[in-house]
């Protein structure tokens, strides 16, 4: 026997009721409405029977725009979500609940005169009868009256929206989302605004990802971190022009658009971490070397940010904003540690779900000065040169070799761009040199190397010689360290090795390579 999904049976001979019938349609729109539910989870793709369970996501299917009609009335174009919410939800009936409107004018409350606040456009799940046609009704059993009556034939979902004011404030905050509705927009209403022209709205909930998708948080498409090479203290930005996409928690966040979205171009404003003690551009690094901080994209459901300032051609501010902070990354893109965002603090594994990592950048020695970086393919390197550079030197008739130790090494990263200069003096009139650049093997073999790369300086080179080497070395998962070693211990070599870059390893889903490391396209 077949095994379907579930359904209402009709037994043989048996007299069917109305109330049958209309049970077999929502038995049928539950199935259906609960595969979706599956579908759009942020299911944690765990092959351990006790992980938590997924958590459906609230999103998007068709987009709709808020557009300015006139005075303080806006135009909502037409859209549909779905909204997870079992409240009032019976058996026969699906928590993902589908939610439909049609395009309808919006009015909002006049603005504050001194200050701004934060509107919410909010949609509730809603069933509308409709299609009244005349149809025979029993209205006695006993004697088999039928009665002809006007009835409603079609019911649809079909919900109008409200606008929940906000408290006007100098850095206002969005009302707490009413329950049982879903929040499509935050509007930004300036203070004094002349009219609705001048609003900033921004999407609160976003189009829905399937599966696998909305297991992951990953830069989908673009989110590439520019810096102003002539800024003496240039501060990381996303690529102006460019789409861009990210999986913040299983949500699909697009930002910078051009076309079919209700902007033109929203560019998210970058902050320092809201707990000083974390922000790089507040607290000055250590001398010697540069300090790096960590660029996050922060948003979503569990944080809902909005942040950018909009102006002409630019009717919206982003639902993202960016984050730097000296807490380092884990290897899926969230935050070790709590991050303050301009809307709290990430205090919550839950919470830290919000902040994806986007990049690295460093803060000059002694400074709280960002240096201006280049992210080529997979790493970050500085424009004026290097990032750190530790001298060495091996006496003659000394050891053979010396360990280096790099302070700049990003937390969690283990591998860099190096440089190294030689000095040698007098060589033998027949003797050749080589000098080795080394990783340190890791666990049971730590102490011991493993050669990376290498220069061999010829017999009949000057006696002084000046040598630059590239090369990338890696480092224990444990340590900051390489190893120079020489084939000839009777002569003074000195030098430096020298920090050229790091691999900015943000997590990207890509659709030849799937997730991998973050790469510029």
């Amino acid at each position: 026997m077949a095994s379907p999904l579930s359904k209402v049976v009709f037994n043989s001979f048996e007299q069917l009721l109305s109330a049958d019938v209309n049970r077999l349609q929502n038995v049928a729109s539950r199935e259906v409405q609960n595969l979706f539910k599956t579908m759009f989870s942020d299911g944690q793709v765990s092959y351990i029977p006790v992980d938590v369970s997924p958590v459906p996501i609230s999103g998007l299917m068709d987009r709709p725009t808020l557009a300015f009609l006139s005075a303080f009335g806006m135009t909502l174009g037409a859209g549909s979500a779905f909204f997870f919410d079992a409240t009032g939800v019976g058996a026969d009936d699906s928590s993902y609940q589908v939610v439909r409107w049609a395009a309808q004018t919006v009015t909002f409350a006049a603005p504050d005169p001194t200050n701004p606040r934060i509107d919410l456009v909010v949609v509730p799940p809603t069933q509308v009868q409709s299609n009244s046609l005349v149809r025979n009704i029993l209205t006695n059993p006993t004697t088999r009256t039928v009665v002809a009556t006007a009835v409603f034939k079609d019911q649809n979902p079909a919900s109008t929206a409200a606008i929940l004011a906000g408290t006007p404030a100098a850095s206002p905050i969005p009302p707490t989302t009413p329950a049982g509705s879903i929040v499509l927009f935050e509007v930004y209403v300036p203070a004094a605004a002349a009219t609705a022209s001048d609003f900033r709205p921004t999407f609160r909930t976003n189009r829905l990802a399937p599966t696998p998708i909305s297991a992951t948080h990953a830069i989908l498409r673009g989110c590439a971190l520019v810096w102003d090479s002539s800024a003496g203290d240039s501060k990381p930005k996303f690529q102006a022009n460019t789409d861009n996409v990210a999986i913040i928690d299983g949500e699909a966040i697009g930002f910078e658009s051009r076309s079919g979205l209700i902007s033109t171009s929203i560019t998210p404003s970058l902050v320092g971490d809201g707990n000083a003690a974390n922000d790089p551009f507040t607290t000055a690094g250590p001398a010697g070397t540069a300090r790096p901080y960590y660029v996050y994209l922060c948003g979503g459901r569990n944080m809902p940010q909005q942040s950018g300032a909009g102006g002409a051609g630019v009717p919206a501010r982003a639902p993202v904003v960016l984050v730097a902070s000296l807490v380092s990354p884990d290897v899926n893109g969230r935050p070790l540690a709590s991050i303050t965002t301009p809307r709290g603090a990430l205090s919550t594994a839950l919470l830290r779900r919000s902040a994806l990592y986007v990049g690295v950048g460093f803060t000059r020695a002694s400074s709280t000065s960002s240096i201006a970086m280049r992210m080529r393919g997979e790493w970050s390197t500085p424009n004026d040169d290097y990032l750190e550079n530790v001298a060495f030197s091996l006496a003659a008739a000394g050891p053979g070799s010396q360990d280096v130790t790099f302070a700049s090494l990003p937390s969690g990263f283990h591998s860099a761009q190096v440089r190294w200069q030689l000095n040698f003096a007098a060589p033998a009139a027949t003797s050749e040199r080589r000098v080795d650049l080394a990783q340190l093997l890791p666990g049971p073999a730590l102490g011991t190397s493993q050669i990376t790369c290498n220069d061999t300086i010829l017999a009949t080179t000057p006696a002084t010689q000046t040598r630059f080497m590239n090369g990338g070395i890696d480092f224990p998962s444990s340590g900051n360290q390489v190893r120079i070693l020489r084939t000839t211990t009777t002569e003074l070599l000195t030098g430096s090795v020298f920090i050229a870059g790091y691999p900015h390893q943000a997590p990207r889903l890509d659709a030849n390579a799937g997730l991998r490391g973050g790469e510029n396209l």
